[in-house]
């Protein structure tokens, strides 16, 4: 039933592995999905903002969506 659509995916890109240039340029044109290690205190508590931290981790076990890239 079309009247239900909220939304359609129309284009796909895959970003290279620590590539933050792409990462950004990407973010810049739309939301991307992106892995991260979601298990860890850190991440638990992460309230709000920018989660910026180097310990975050590379056993990605979560998706979620990144709207921005850089300072709030």
């Amino acid at each position: 039933d079309s009247s239900k659509v909220v939304m359609k995916v129309v284009s796909r890109a895959r970003i290279a592995h620590n590539d933050p240039a792409s990462l950004k340029a990407a973010i810049a044109d739309r939301p991307v999905s992106i892995a991260v290690q979601a298990g860890t205190k850190l991440f638990a508590s992460y309230e709000s903002g920018i989660f910026n931290n180097p310990d975050c981790g590379t056993a990605l076990d979560h998706g979620v969506l990144a709207v921005g890239y850089g300072s709030e």
